[in-house]
């Protein structure tokens, strides 16, 4: 056999070697792409998911501080009722001295 008989029986092997690997390269590229198709649906769904989600803590969290700002004025208002309420009663005891005083005034003279 002369070398380029060889040459090409090595030669056709080659191609025939390069031609499976082509396809499974193929294959194995079409199997990653599902993958990652499926990753790209899956991932699409989480975020969705967790924009619900977000939705529904950003609606709690309003609910709740709108409450607590009712529960503030409420507290402020049941604070200043109280400061009024102890202001009268400590002007009370100094009304009924002073009315008390007058009589001692008058009778000792």
């Amino acid at each position: 056999m002369s070398i380029y008989g060889e040459n090409l029986k090595w030669v056709g092997v080659t191609v025939c070697e390069l031609s499976v690997t082509k396809e499974d390269k193929v294959d194995s590229l079409q199997k990653e792409l599902l993958a990652t198709k499926k990753l790209l649906v899956d991932t699409e769904e989480e975020k969705k998911r967790l924009e619900e989600e977000i939705s529904q803590v950003k609606e709690v969290f309003r609910r709740a501080t709108a409450k607590t700002d009712v529960d503030i004025k409420r507290d402020a208002k049941i604070i200043g009722q109280y400061k009024e309420i102890c202001s009268k009663l400590s002007e009370r005891p100094e009304q009924e001295q002073s009315s008390l005083d007058f009589p001692d005034d008058n009778l000792s003279r």
